[in-house]
Parts: C-alpha cells; structure tokens; sequence
C-alpha cells in the first residue's frame, strides 16, 4: 500500500512539475521536463550566445562559462559561486547577466528561482544599514530555503551603502550550512562600476602599443578590479566579502569602441526590425556618431557603451528616412 501511495505521489508531482516550475536539482536528459537546466548542451549554448550577442568583451566568455560549468556540474560544491562583473556602464554587465539567466532557467527572469535586487531602489539610505543587511539576509535565505539552486543579481552594488553587503557574508563562506539551510548551491552576481578606470586605462595603453583587446589577460586586470573594490566608494569597500576572499572571480568588462557600437546597432535592428543591416555603412555610421566617445584627443571608447542604440537607431530612421517594417 506505502507503495502504491508512493506511486501516486510520485506522479502527483511528477505532473504537477510538467506545468508548474520546480526546484529541479539534478543533472537529467529530457530537457523540457527541467525548470533549471545545466546539462551539457546548456552552457554550450550559453558559450554561443555570449560568442555571438556580446562584443568587445574577449575576458568574459570564457571565464563566465566556465565558472558556472564547474560550479553547476560539482553535486557537492564547497560554497556558493560569487562572480563580481566590474567596468563602466554600457559594457554589457546586465545584458550578459540577462544571458545567464535565460540559459539557466526555463523561465528566464520571471522564474521564482531568480531574483534581481536593485542596490539604488532597495537600499537608498545609509543610516538604515543594519535593517538593510537584515532585510537582504531574509531575501536570500527564504528564497534558497525554497530552491537550492536560486540566482541572486544583485545590481549597482558600488551605490549600495557600505556595510549591507556584509549580511551576506555568512552564505557566502565556506560552510556545510547556515541554520540548516544549505546555501552551497546557489550562484550571486555583482554588478559594479567599480575598477572602471583601471579597466580602461589598461585597454588603452594595450592599442596604443599596437595590441589587441584579445591580449589582454586576466592576470592584467584582476588585482586592480580587487584593489579598486577594496578602495573605491560603494557596497565593496572594506567589506568581509571582500577581504575574507569570498569572491570567486572579478570579471572585467572592457569599454566599448566604435565598431562594437556599430555591431550592437545591428543586433538591435535584427531583433527589433527582423532586418539584417550588415552593409548598411551608412546608416550604421550613421547610429554611431550620435555617441559620445572618449578619450578627447583619440575618441577610443564609447562613452555610454552601447546602452543609448535603442534611443538612437529611430532616431536616425526618422532622419535618414528609413523604415525597417
């Protein structure tokens, strides 16, 4: 009889699982029966989407991919997975984040399993920094509680008030559990300005040598994005996250040149307008020189990335009189 209830109650959550989202975590064929998926096939599509949707950002595809491989592939992780994308706005932070989510997660963004945590809007008072952390720890582990396999992005945490991102310095350490709650599993995404100069004061002396972005290493990078977060003003600094070394890799974000912006008006186009505008120069420079771009006396890099294309490219139909439909 203990059987047959078994049974039923196997498939009882068997179908319910088939129509409603559920904390999958294991490793299992049959990709459209997992509500988060991390097989193989996932994180080779994950490799082509950041290969082909991200420009200019020749550090962060494989480190990406292969952090969260490794992590989601370890049935006995010895902690959380921590990544730190860092550089100025407009580089592709969130849009790559965006990535990771729908790659991981059958119902990308709007899954319960995910959640994005805006420093500015939740926590836009520095004398409320002990409600903060509070409020931030009951975030985490009420939603890991759920699902062991949660995603936590947690943006602008370079405006975040100094002090609050410390509540999460207990799930993030090297610990069996917190309270009985396993928080092993889970993955946490930083989104920071921080190290921006850095970062692009060394992309800039690269192509003044005459190099290419594609030399830059992470060896180059890494110890002043750290020594930027220990230094600069934001959520970071001083914190135990930081010199308790419980982030697991800085990844930097390069600013973006001209062409990368070019490149991103295409994608835009083709996403918005089903048009492939691959050889329309003109309107391509078009888009372009409606950005700022800096330094003054070279105008290298973009000064907003790619962040204004979607305001710019109906802006230039209009003048140019184009129409995509």
């Amino acid at each position: 009889m203990v059987g047959v209830s078994a049974l039923i109650g196997g498939s009882g959550l068997y179908f319910k699982c088939k129509y409603y989202e559920c904390c999958n975590d294991r490793r299992e064929k049959g990709e459209s029966s997992r509500w988060i998926r991390y097989d193989e096939n996932t994180f080779h599509l994950l490799d082509r989407d950041l290969r082909e949707k991200v420009h200019g950002q020749p550090l962060v595809r494989n480190l990406v991919v292969r952090a969260l491989q490794s992590h989601f592939e370890d049935d006995n992780p010895l902690k959380p997975l921590v990544l730190s994308f860092h550089g100025w706005t407009g580089g592709g932070k969130n849009f790559v984040s965006d990535i990771i989510v729908e790659r991981l997660y059958k119902k990308g963004k709007d899954s319960d399993f995910v959640q994005r945590i805006s420093g500015t809007e939740r926590f836009p008072d520095p004398n409320r920094v002990n409600e903060y952390k509070i409020e931030l720890r009951n975030i985490v582990t009420g939603n890991v509680s759920r699902c062991g396999r949660q995603l936590f992005v947690i943006d602008e945490v370079d405006k975040i008030p100094k002090g609050v991102i410390d509540g999460l310095k207990p799930f993030l350490d090297y610990k069996d559990n917190v309270n009985g709650v396993d928080y092993r599993k889970a993955v946490f995404i930083f989104l920071s300005n921080t190290g921006g100069k850095d970062i692009t004061s060394i992309t800039y002396n690269f192509l003044q040598e005459g190099k290419e972005r594609d030399d830059i290493t992470l060896k180059d990078i890494e110890p002043l994005i750290n020594l930027g977060a220990f230094n600069e003003k934001g959520g970071l600094r001083g914190s135990d996250v930081i010199e308790k070394n419980l982030i697991d890799y800085y990844v930097p974000f390069l600013p973006l040149e001209r062409k990368h912006v070019k490149s991103c008006v295409e994608d835009f186009v083709r996403r918005r307008y089903k048009r492939n505008i691959h050889n329309d120069e003109l309107f391509l420079d078009a888009v372009a020189d409606e950005m700022e771009y800096f330094p003054p006396d070279t105008k290298i890099f973009s000064v907003t990335g790619c962040k204004k294309v979607h305001t710019k490219v109906p802006l230039i139909m209009r003048k140019l009189n184009r129409s995509f439909n």
